[in-house]
């Protein structure tokens, strides 16, 4: 039987986007209408699955108001982790 994947804590960009969701009673559904996107690309950027998109970086810092560099920043850990 093959060893299971090791677990991996979220992103802090994962862990922003779904806190500032939460306080807001944002859904990821709402969000990706409002971004004009489809949801599920929406949901792999922000948990994690995919490289965030610089354009969505900025969407959702201004969307949620949160800190655009600081989300930037966090965003970059995952871009590196993604190579």
């Amino acid at each position: 039987m093959a060893d299971p994947k090791p677990y991996k804590p979220p992103y802090a960009f994962s862990i922003t986007i779904g806190e500032k969701c939460a306080k807001q009673f944002r859904t990821f559904a709402d969000l990706a209408e409002k971004l004009k996107m489809p949801v599920k690309d929406l949901m792999r950027q922000a948990n994690g699955h995919a490289s965030p998109s610089k354009a969505l970086v900025k969407d959702l810092a201004k969307e949620l108001g949160i800190d655009e560099s600081y989300l930037e920043k966090v965003a970059a850990e995952v871009r590196k982790d993604l190579g």
